[in-house]
């Protein structure tokens, strides 16, 4: 049955190819000789000859456009075979051995102004537009758009050069960029239809980031540049990001290799370069602290809020090829030497209304402990604690800080409460800029926390990207 030979081939492209009008597995073999170029048995595509060129497709869904549905079998003489073992047949061919040049496949992004080489069949096809450098000096509504929006200038010009880095630089993985509005209509959502529209082909857009990125299965990420995120929404409304899952969205953005999980098939690994932008209109929809350098959250603006005319000019110029192309070059062109991938911003005014609602609990405690005197009351009248108010001098039995932690969040609606473990383990994480702890331990007859108001005080200003005086008596309440 597999012993083919190029004289029995028959010339065809695979448009002509329907499985399921073959009467036996050795002609629908013979027929695939003369339009498969290659077959990944390990990640399941084919390269195949069609009216359009040399293409590669995903098997799966290849035999299902074909008549691989049911059973998925062939029937040759009295054996009924699979349709992967069909295509086992073909690696067989004498065929295939010489015209296969591929170790495997894998998706291997580029710029392309610098192309490159692969033994594997690589997934990744070029950018849709062509490279073109006097574009780049041509006017695009599209390019003024990011000088259109966002609040200030240093939020515009991330938001092209992480773009722009996106382009040039395929493989480097980015901080996620979120887009924050307090309104809604503001054109977050067309900023990502643009960003959609540069990267057709390599682009996942998702309603849902708890269900569609984060849930048991996770193939639609395989193969994609960029991850839109749309309108994640606040703790208010009960569907912001959970703790969990904000630790597997952490690692989908740092991990340079990813686990596929389908459905019926064993889990495999692929290189993974998504970069992800998430739209809200919430500060506390995703949970950052000024440490964690894997976010940047711009703050769009409402500049063209319920501006008809100004959107139908920029949907018009998203759906006009030569404007999308001209923004392709453009970023490819431009020069962002200056941009650090690694250095998220942290000094805007969004930045610091997210780093203030996304403030631990325990955090927000300690600066009202240390600014509101009756907090403090109770455990000063206890002997064994040493408080000095005025001087800003706090040394506290551990239980009877956390007793007042406690009642603080009974006092401010806060239902999730941390065990006196966990509200210690917080407590440490309360740090300088040089990373110097501010709540120390002191051993007596038992453990005794120690604060000095004015480190702490320093401490909580730095975790708000060194916020001002108004920012900081927000906390108190």
């Amino acid at each position: 049955m597999y012993d083919i030979s190029p004289d029995e081939v028959v010339p065809t492209i695979f448009d002509d190819v329907t499985f399921k009008h073959f009467d036996t597995a050795h002609d629908l073999v013979r027929h695939l000789c003369g339009c498969v170029y290659s077959y990944s048995k390990e990640e399941q595509h084919i390269r195949i000859r069609t009216a359009d060129g040399i293409t590669t497709r995903k098997l799966s869904e290849v035999m299902a456009k074909r008549g691989a549905v049911g059973r998925g079998k062939i029937q040759h003489n009295r054996e009924w075979l699979t349709y992967h073992s069909i295509f086992d047949g073909l690696l067989a061919s004498d065929y295939y051995r010489k015209h296969n040049v591929f170790s495997g496949a894998g998706f291997i992004p580029y710029n392309p102004l610098k192309p490159i080489k692969s033994t594997k069949l690589n997934m990744f096809t070029g950018f849709k537009y062509a490279v073109d450098g006097d574009l780049a000096t041509r006017e695009c509504v599209l390019y003024d758009y990011f000088f259109q929006n966002f609040t200030c200038e240093k939020e515009q010009l991330y938001a092209l050069q992480w773009l722009a880095k996106c382009v040039q630089d395929p493989q480097r993985r980015l901080p996620v960029m979120i887009l924050y509005s307090q309104e809604q209509g503001t054109g977050k959502s067309t900023l990502q239809t643009i960003v959609a529209r540069l990267f057709d082909g390599y682009t996942l857009s998702v309603p849902d980031i708890g269900k569609s990125l984060l849930g048991n299965f996770n193939s639609q990420l395989a193969n994609k540049l960029i991850i839109n995120c749309s309108e994640v929404q606040s703790s208010d409304n009960g569907q912001r990001i959970s703790i969990s899952q904000n630790e597997v969205l952490k690692t989908l953005i740092t991990e340079s290799k990813l686990a596929i999980r389908e459905k019926f098939v064993n889990e495999y690994e692929v290189d993974f370069y998504g970069k992800f932008t998430i739209s809200c209109n919430y500060a506390d929809a995703i949970r950052i602290t000024k440490e964690d350098r894997r976010f940047s959250i711009l703050d769009f603006g409402a500049r063209n809020k319920g501006n008809a005319e100004y959107f139908n000019m920029i949907n018009a110029a998203i759906a006009d090829d030569e404007q999308i192309q001209i923004l392709f070059n453009k970023l490819l062109f431009l020069d962002i030497s200056d941009f650090d991938p690694n250095k998220p911003i942290t000094t805007t005014a969004i930045t610091q209304v997210a780093y203030r609602t996304n403030l631990p609990v325990a955090h927000k405690f300690i600066y009202n402990y240390i600014k509101n005197r009756e907090l403090s009351m109770f455990d000063t009248s206890l002997f064994h604690n040493k408080i000095d108010f005025a001087a800003g001098t706090f040394e506290v039995k551990s239980s009877d800080l956390y007793n007042s932690y406690k009642l603080f969040c009974n006092n401010s609606g806060i239902n999730h409460v941390q065990s006196l473990t966990a509200f210690g383990k917080t407590l440490g994480e309360l740090k300088l800029n040089d990373g110097t702890a501010v709540i120390g331990s002191k051993k007596r007859s038992c453990v005794y926390r120690t604060i000095d108001a004015n480190s702490a005080e320093e401490a909580i200003r730095a975790q708000l990207g060194d916020c001002s005086d108004d920012m900081l008596e927000e906390l108190l309440v």
